[in-house]
């Protein structure tokens, strides 16, 4: 199969949405927000009862993308003006 997918997507969206892929569900423990919230979890203390999930899978892909990559594979931020269209 031959995937026209980038002649709609750039380099970057492409990692971008493989990235957010990657991790929508990581360390999830199989139970909701809510559950969370009711159980006083670790998950809901750290992140104030505030979508604790969503909380720690940023958390989590933050570390794994961002501090445990050799500099070398870091993204270079700030991106230019051309990434931003």
């Amino acid at each position: 199969m031959d995937s026209k997918v980038h002649l709609v997507f750039s380099q970057l969206e492409i990692f971008s949405i493989l990235t957010a892929a990657l991790g929508h569900d990581v360390g999830h423990p199989g139970v909701n927000n809510v559950y969370l919230v009711k159980a006083k979890h670790s998950f809901a203390l750290q992140h104030n009862d505030r979508s604790p999930l969503e909380n720690m899978h940023c958390a989590v892909m933050y570390v794994h993308v961002c501090v445990s990559l050799p500099p070398s594979l870091h993204l270079p931020l700030p991106l230019s003006p051309s990434h931003t269209d």
